[in-house]
């Protein structure tokens, strides 16, 4: 069995995802529950993406000439870095719905209209997560600091 990028991603993401879960549990309780819920969340979706991968792995074999290389990894980890350069400059509830229509109009060349609903459907649910059930304001950003 070889171990693709996907998989090495997806155990690193499963190792900052329990890494939080373990930090949450010294938390008190009221502060204990956002990294718990986001924790225990995102341990499972890298638990299933590893899993996933290692599994495509044994089951399709690859040749030397289709096998992919590392740079789909590279570029994956460039939307990330502007992802979280995009939180810290304008925000959550810009950034995330900008970087969904980036990341899947130019990476994955899907069609504006789904990506643009996609964005929409990932602004109204942060917005009503967070700001309305939760009653959290979410991060503003640098620019609406300095605003």
């Amino acid at each position: 069995m070889t171990i693709n990028g996907n998989a090495v991603i997806s155990a690193i993401m499963l190792a900052i995802f329990s890494a939080m879960l373990i930090m949450a549990a010294g938390y008190p309780p009221e502060a204990r529950f956002m990294p718990t819920i986001v924790g225990f969340a995102g341990a499972i979706l890298s638990l299933v993406q590893l899993w996933r991968s290692l599994v495509s792995n044994r089951r399709v074999p690859r040749t030397e000439t289709d096998r992919p290389g590392w740079h789909r990894e590279v570029r994956l980890l460039g939307w990330f870095a502007g992802f979280l350069l995009a939180i810290l400059g304008v925000g959550f509830l810009i950034a995330a719905p900008v970087m969904v229509v980036g990341f899947l109009v130019v990476d994955q060349r899907e069609r504006p209209i789904l990506a643009g609903a996609l964005a929409a459907g990932c602004l109204a649910v942060l917005y009503l997560v967070f700001e309305v059930v939760l009653e959290l304001s979410l991060y503003r950003g640098l620019v609406a600091q300095f605003l």
